[in-house]
């Protein structure tokens, strides 16, 4: 896949385009998880991506998302989707060490022993989105708010 991330680079939009399989895309994309991104596995309520547009070989829109689904033929849902993995792939990326102490620092904040936290996931502010396990729980914090979304 390719990503033309000029604009983005520079600093001057969150917008970047290139070319799947194919198809052609435009896409505004942050490094955080958001409510009005298009929802992933990883991210269920809101992804980083709010805004894509995606076109076939022949120009013709398949696909259209903005902070809400516009259009999805059933070529386009399949292409979108893959290009939403492969943006969140690239702009959220993995966390490192520092985030995973960022992360505890969150949880020991929500009264958890720092020590039983094992954190999974952050964005770039884990104060906007963080997922972490207790004891077999797993908690996850969007916009300052704690919540469970799981146990085992």
């Amino acid at each position: 896949m390719e990503i033309n991330r000029k604009k983005f680079d520079a600093g001057r939009s969150n917008w970047v385009h290139g070319e799947h399989e194919g198809y052609t895309y435009e896409a505004k994309v942050f490094k955080a998880p958001s409510q009005f991104g298009i929802p992933t596995p990883r991210f269920q309520d809101g992804g980083n991506v709010s805004k894509l547009c995606v076109r076939d070989q022949f120009g013709q829109e398949v696909y259209a998302f903005d902070r809400g689904q516009d259009l999805a033929t059933d070529e386009g849902l399949e292409a979108a989707l893959q290009i939403v993995a492969a943006l969140e792939a690239v702009f959220v990326g993995t966390m490192d060490e520092a985030a995973a102490q960022w992360v505890r620092d969150v949880a020991t904040e929500f009264g958890f022993n720092r020590g039983n936290v094992a954190p999974e996931d952050c964005a770039a502010d884990p104060w906007d989105y963080c997922r972490f396990t207790v004891c077999r729980v797993t908690y996850e914090v969007h916009d300052y708010r704690l919540s469970i979304v799981g146990q085992e």
